[in-house]
């Protein structure tokens, strides 16, 4: 039996239909936690029992219910406003699967860390801003949560 050359280890990668399909996949799985994701930071109540405040026992009144609650609750009280840029990065992310072709070749791991340690940095610094410039209203720990809070 002849041993597999690169050329046609190529050949046994999947099929451009089915990685097509899976980028969808992959899209729109991304794009519903987004929007559950938004949909709970949007429906935030600071009595809802959640991650920062037990609350008071009786109705949850973020849409997405007990999950939403805590979940909401903690990104809020971690990065304050800038957690709302947390869906869309994940919406960026999803769309930059989907356009991906197969004519492109795949993403390095330094490429990868690279785009990774600037979201971090984008998110951080503007959770330091968010608390040097905005009131913080009625988020837990300020309108640039704990981490603005340490940064600011």
């Amino acid at each position: 039996m002849a041993r597999p050359t690169a050329e046609t280890a190529t050949d046994e990668k999947l099929h451009p239909i089915f990685a097509r399909a899976l980028r969808e996949a992959v899209f729109w799985v991304l794009g519903a936690l987004a929007g559950v994701l938004l949909i709970a930071l949007l429906s935030f109540d600071a009595r809802d029992p959640s991650f920062s405040y037990t609350g008071e026992p009786g109705q949850v009144s973020n849409l997405i219910g007990s999950l939403g609650a805590w979940l909401s609750g903690m990104l809020l009280l971690l990065f304050g406003w800038p957690a709302y840029l947390i869906p869309v990065a994940i919406v960026f992310g999803a769309w930059a699967a989907l356009r991906q072709r197969k004519a492109e070749p795949a993403q390095g791991r330094s490429t990868i860390a690279l785009r990774t340690i600037g979201l971090v940095l984008a998110l951080a610094t503007s959770c330091g801003l968010a608390a040097l410039h905005f009131a913080p209203h009625s988020l837990p720990a300020g309108a640039g949560g704990v981490l603005g809070s340490l940064l600011g």
